[in-house]
Formats: C-alpha cells, sequence, structure tokens
C-alpha cells in the first residue's frame, strides 16, 4: 500500500543540460489512494479464495514503480476493498499494462491454491 508509484517522465527539448528524468511527478500512495474521498470505485462480483463469488468495490490505474538505483517498472495497479468492511484493502500489481483490473484479481486468486501447497509441502 506504500509503493512508490511515479507518473511518466515529462518530454523535454533535446538541448539542457544534465540526464533526463527517468520518472515524473510522485504520484499518492495507494493507501493514500484508499482513503480519498475522490477516488471512484466500480463494484464487482468477482471469484474468490475460498472458491465462491465476492462483490467487491476496486479502483486501478497505470504507474511507474520505482526505486532509487532501479530501471523504472511500468504496472497497473488495482486496489481491492471490501464493501461490508469486514476484510482490509489490497493491492494486485501486474506488468500487462492491457491486463483488467478483474483479471489481475482472479489471476492472484487462482494463484492462491499453489501457494498454499507449497507452503504446506514444505512443511512435511
Amino acid at each position: 500500500m506504500d509503493a512508490r508509484l511515479f507518473d511518466w517522465p515529462p518530454t523535454r527539448p533535446r538541448k539542457g543540460q544534465g540526464r533526463p528524468p527517468i520518472v515524473g511527478q510522485r504520484l499518492p500512495t495507494l493507501d493514500q489512494v484508499a482513503r480519498s474521498a475522490n477516488t471512484q470505485w466500480q463494484r464487482s462480483q468477482l471469484a474468490w479464495y475460498d472458491g465462491g463469488r465476492k462483490v467487491v468495490d476496486w479502483t486501478s490505474g497505470i504507474a511507474l514503480w520505482y526505486s532509487t538505483g532501479t530501471t523504472p517498472l511500468p504496472i497497473r495497479w488495482v486496489l481491492v476493498r471490501d464493501p461490508s468492511g469486514q476484510l482490509p484493502t489490497r493491492a494486485y500489481f501486474s506488468t500487462d499494462l492491457a491486463q483488467s483490473a478483474p483479471t489481475i484479481v482472479a489471476d492472484f486468486v487462482k494463484r492462491w491454491s499453489l501457494e498454499v501447497t507449497f507452503e504446506e509441502s514444505g512443511r512435511t
């Protein structure tokens, strides 16, 4: 929820001194986006971890994920919140910018059973 997200760097004229910027302005953290009254949420029924379906609110955007010393990575982020308020707000990420937000969440939900299997097989 505190990922360092940035806008794309501004275009700049060829002349000028110094290295061109590799990222634009810093964007709000996903925690700030989740708490903002201006955030527009969409409601959908998505496949969920228990094998059923769950009604969730989600919002999404595209940004550069960047940390000093690394190459900026274009990502699509998705915030998912439980309308009933029982579950914490979660963030999901994909490097496939064309992938839809519901598909990104569905892909992570599908991975859950594999991760649990690997975790449990390591205990024996």
